[in-house]
């Protein structure tokens, strides 16, 4: 596993609880 490719997903997953929460 690449850890940009982990870091990533948690940015889309950060982003998306984000919008679900504004």
């Amino acid at each position: 596993l690449r850890s940009e490719n982990l870091i990533s997903d948690w940015d889309n997953t950060l982003i998306q609880l984000t919008n679900k929460f504004l």
